[in-house]
């Protein structure tokens, strides 16, 4: 199950996160070389999204990557079933 509170801790904890530390935090980046973390450091751009707003669908190019610095985002996948696959994906994420 779910444990709402550890996720409002970890997130409020995240928040404040400095950039290289977010990327730190993130399996993806986890293994890259300093002058690596550098470069995509320098072309992070926090984004806001709402409660509900969709931010990628599948199956159509986007040209960005999301890392979730703070909040919970949910992922719905519609597979050729009649009921959808849902995700939940924190901070960190990508």
């Amino acid at each position: 199950m779910l444990d709402r509170r550890a996720i409002y801790r970890y997130n409020r904890d995240m928040q404040n996160l400095e950039p290289h530390k977010l990327i730190e935090a993130s399996p993806l980046f986890r293994n890259l070389q300093a002058h690596e973390t550098a470069n995509i450091i320098a072309r992070l751009q926090p984004i806001s999204f709402t409660r509900g707003e969709r931010i990628l669908e599948s199956g159509v190019w986007h040209g960005q990557l999301y890392i979730i610095a703070s909040g919970l985002v949910s992922i719905l996948l519609r597979e050729g079933g009649p009921t959808p696959s849902t995700a939940l994906v924190s901070n960190g994420a990508c």
